[in-house]
């Protein structure tokens, strides 16, 4: 499964490479609506991380016409201080991705894009039998549509693929795998690992 999904994430990079060219007789006046439309720079907020207690910000660059570099660092606290089951987390990720816009519409203000890159994520986990640090490293590709509303906010949904490793940097005595295993049901949870589908809803503006 992993080889496929990795097979899936190569031929998906080698599509804005192939197609290129076959937009060269794009008129450049439609390269001016699109930058005037679709803007240079967005920032976004993230919603499914929100459910897991983690704050994910999305930064958006504009390189050359219809692709982009994304930038998305995020932030975790969770803590659960009942006496059955004390637990404090504590993590932070970062995403670097290549954006690019086969197709958009200036007219409707509709952006259809594919977004892939790596994924590091570190956390640290407490708990009253010890403690745990451990790191993830991945990738992810997805597939989504931008929609802009008065030139200025817009939404994103999107969904695709995705894999990781975990690696444990430290373990003094803490029952890690078990509290995992309670956060790896959904695409959103910091517990999951392995290959699995995502999903996602961004807010934001653009400047």
């Amino acid at each position: 499964m992993r080889h496929f999904l990795l097979g899936i994430i190569v031929f998906l990079i080698g599509l804005p490479c192939s197609s290129v060219h076959g937009q060269a007789y794009q008129r450049v006046d439609d390269h001016v609506d699109d930058f005037r439309v679709f803007g240079k720079n967005t920032l976004s907020l993230s919603l499914f991380p929100l459910i897991e207690r983690g704050f994910e910000l999305n930064y958006d660059r504009k390189i050359v016409n219809k692709h982009w570099i994304k930038i998305s660092p995020a932030y975790y606290r969770h803590q659960n201080w009942r006496p059955d089951n004390l637990m404090l987390l504590e993590g932070y990720s970062f995403k670097v991705q290549h954006k690019y816009f086969p197709y958009s519409n200036t007219k409707s203000k509709v952006g259809l894009f594919l977004s892939y890159g790596p994924d590091f994520q570190h956390f640290d986990l407490t708990t009253p039998r010890g403690n745990v640090k451990f790191n993830k490293y991945g990738l992810e590709c997805v597939i989504g549509l931008r929609k802009l509303f008065y030139d200025v906010f817009f939404f994103e949904v999107y969904g695709g693929l995705a894999t990781n490793y975990l690696s444990i940097r430290r373990n003094e005595g803490a029952d890690w795998r078990e509290i995992l295993e309670k956060h790896d049901s959904a695409w959103f949870q910091y517990g999951i690992t392995g290959n699995y589908l995502v999903f996602g809803l961004n807010i934001g503006i653009v400047f």
